[in-house]
């Protein structure tokens, strides 16, 4: 189960899109959210200036090079079916 919580982790930081809610405004009885653009945690955290360090940064980025969606969801499902 640990195994399948690490890939799904990996998965969701940095291959699901997300999108954070910038503002909700009422008019009236309406509510009007406002949402940025879907960006995943991996790219909000390069994007960030100045709360991460570049060495962190640079960490991240070597992490991100070698991994295939497609490959972390198979194994995902092969850990599934041992379970």
């Amino acid at each position: 189960m640990n195994q399948i919580w690490a890939l799904q982790t990996l998965l969701t930081n940095h291959f699901g899109p997300q999108q954070k809610l910038v503002s909700k405004t009422r008019n009236g009885d309406k509510m009007t959210k406002t949402y940025d653009t879907p960006k995943t945690p991996f790219q909000r955290v390069l994007d960030d200036s100045g709360m991460v360090h570049k060495p962190a940064k640079a960490r991240l980025i070597r992490k991100n090079e070698p991994l295939n969606s497609a490959a972390i969801q198979q194994q995902i499902q092969a850990l599934t079916a041992q379970v």
